[in-house]
């Protein structure tokens, strides 16, 4: 069995990778989340533009990206809080530290991220670095 990259424990297949292959799509601003960390750790820069609102993405989106998985491995995913973000909810907040390697160096990101829900999907809007 494939653990899930995210951290949920549960196989990928079943978790973030419905998500990806797109046979499912993320019902809460978390599973959104963590399907977009698995997704920078299988660098699948097409699924992060595909879940980025187009509102917020910028042009240039898609070479920052393919600059950064090229660069970076990931080394683990901690939810440390959610607000809103449910099935019922238009808007959501994760706040996670996801952990990587650059080169030789160890580090991690700390973001405050948000989703906003359109038509019944989830996108990423935007992040505040901590």
């Amino acid at each position: 069995m494939n653990k899930c990259y995210c951290g949920s424990e549960q196989e990928y297949e079943k978790c973030c990778g419905k998500f990806h292959n797109e046979s499912e799509k993320a019902k809460t601003a978390e599973e959104l989340m963590r399907s977009r960390y698995s997704a920078f750790c299988r660098r699948d820069v097409d699924y992060l533009i595909k879940t980025h609102d187009s509102n917020t993405r910028s042009r240039t989106l898609r070479s920052e990206l393919e600059q950064c998985i090229e660069l970076t491995d990931w080394s683990g995913l901690e939810i440390v809080e959610t607000e809103r973000g449910t099935t019922s909810d238009k808007q959501g907040m994760v706040h996670f530290i996801a952990r990587y390697r650059e080169n030789d160096i160890v580090g991690k990101i700390e973001e405050i991220s948000e989703f906003t829900k359109k038509k019944g999907k989830w996108f990423y809007s935007k992040g505040e670095i901590l």
